[in-house]
């Protein structure tokens, strides 16, 4: 069996601003091996962010082809896509948009489950307890209200709400950017232990370097909705080629520093 879980090809979006017509997207195409970690890196308003939401089925493009676990994503039906939806899930920036402001931790993370019949009824509330322990959360959180967590800990809700439908790809949208940085360094690390452990493979969409370093085998650096370099990460944010990464690279000096990473390989 092929190692490709993703397989985009020739992506094209653009939007119609009044008279002007914006391209967000022209000629994306990339490969994402299973269990391998890709980082979409570039400035704000590169096109990152569509890109990872034409790959949800959230947008859909104008041009261009997605092979999904051997699937031709874009034609499958909506109702087949909604039983095919639990092997592609997504972790957004916004942890409180992100929830019924309602939902306690058990329900947020329970929907998913009865939805996709996971698990019977009698053992939800086991499976709720293994995924908070599986985010570093004790099982006494389950009844607490979504909105009286913080954002670290909304995080960690979504995360383990993301990995309940037990997902072939997981995609993290700028997922730790509106954290602080000793909470964004826990959730980091939390993501590089699920990946050794699950096999999951990981869309990291971020401006930043630095934690694109920290996570990803491999970097795709995007400037006005092209993919303008790609390679291993280490090995791009060492010998950058394009302005687009230099720039990057400029904005945050420690990157200069050479130091072990332990995604800087292939898996």
């Amino acid at each position: 069996m092929s190692d490709i879980l993703l397989q985009v090809n020739g992506l094209s979006r653009t939007y119609e601003d009044g008279p002007r017509r914006i391209t967000a997207l022209s000629n994306i195409s990339f490969a994402l091996d299973r269990g391998e970690t890709l980082g979409l890196a570039g400035a704000s308003g590169c096109g990152k962010s569509t890109l990872a939401r034409i790959l949800m089925r959230l947008v859909r493009p104008d041009r261009g082809s997605i092979t999904f676990m051997g699937q031709d994503w874009l034609s499958i039906s909506p109702k087949a896509l909604r039983a095919q939806r639990k092997h592609m899930q997504m972790v957004f920036q916004d942890t409180v948009g992100a929830f019924n402001p309602h939902a306690t931790v058990s329900s947020a993370i329970g929907e998913p489950l009865r939805i996709h019949n996971i698990v019977s009824s009698g053992e939800r509330d086991k499976a709720i307890n293994r995924l908070l322990d599986r985010v570093g959360l004790p099982a006494s959180y389950a009844d607490r209200s979504i909105m009286a967590l913080s954002g670290g800990q909304r995080q960690r809700v979504a995360i383990a709400r993301a990995l309940s439908l037990n997902p072939a790809l997981l995609v993290m949208d700028e997922a730790v950017s509106a954290l602080d940085v000793s909470v964004r360094s826990r959730i980091l690390q939390l993501l590089v232990e699920i990946q050794r452990d699950t096999g999951i493979a990981c869309i990291f969409v971020s401006h930043e370097l630095a934690i694109i370093r920290a996570v990803c085998h491999r970097i795709a650096v995007m400037e006005k909705g092209h993919i303008v370099e790609s390679g291993v990460t280490g090995k791009v944010i060492a010998a950058p080629q394009s302005s687009a990464a230099k720039q990057l690279i400029e904005a945050v000096p420690r990157l200069n520093i050479p130091h072990e990473d332990t995604h800087n390989a292939q898996p």
